[in-house]
């Protein structure tokens, strides 16, 4: 009976393992809509993206800027290869967008904080989100994204901002595709 029961906790506590893990910090950022696009505007009739992240007054640096947008590029790609291209036509230039991440808060916690205790030594991605049209220099929409993490044990210790940064990128990838 005692290894029947000594299977069970082993099973449970590696399932609770892959669930932890497959938790919190690569799931989808937040988004709050600060403008919203028009009515009858939609971003699919773009042929052309530009990515842009700017920091504002936050602690992050350029390598990480280029990590976030490269990371961003990568999912628009795997969710869509022919998406955001630029088409050229003889008699009509592309219809482009600019994308600009303006970083509010980058932290990136503390691994020792988190491994003690939950809520400990967060992880804070912060940014606005603005999309505008290029040709007229017009703003589309805005938003502000956010992502953070705060789970703490051994999954807490181990998580890197990187793993959060994916879930910020894709709450972007969900905007630039006009989801829900």
């Amino acid at each position: 009976m005692d290894g029947k029961r000594s299977n069970h906790i082993r099973i449970f506590s590696a399932f609770f393992i892959v669930v932890s893990l497959s938790g919190c910090a690569g799931s989808k950022g937040g988004i709050d809509i600060l403008k919203p696009l028009d009515n009858g505007v939609h971003l699919n009739e773009y042929d052309g993206l530009e990515i842009r992240a700017i920091k504002n007054r936050t602690l992050i640096t350029s390598e990480e800027k280029y990590r976030i947008v490269n990371l961003i590029k990568q999912k628009i790609k795997e969710k869509d290869t022919n998406r955001f291209n630029l088409v050229y036509e003889s008699d009509a230039s592309p219809r482009r967008i600019r994308a600009t991440i303006k970083f509010k808060r980058y932290e990136k916690g503390s691994a020792a904080d988190r491994l003690m205790l939950a809520g400990l030594g967060q992880i804070h991605i912060e940014a606005d989100f603005l999309i505008e049209e290029m040709e007229s220099n017009s703003m589309l929409a805005k938003y502000y994204v956010t992502k953070t993490f705060a789970w703490g044990g051994l999954y807490g210790g181990l998580t890197r901002i990187e793993d959060v940064e994916d879930g910020f990128a894709d709450a972007i990838v969900s905007i630039l595709f006009e989801e829900e």
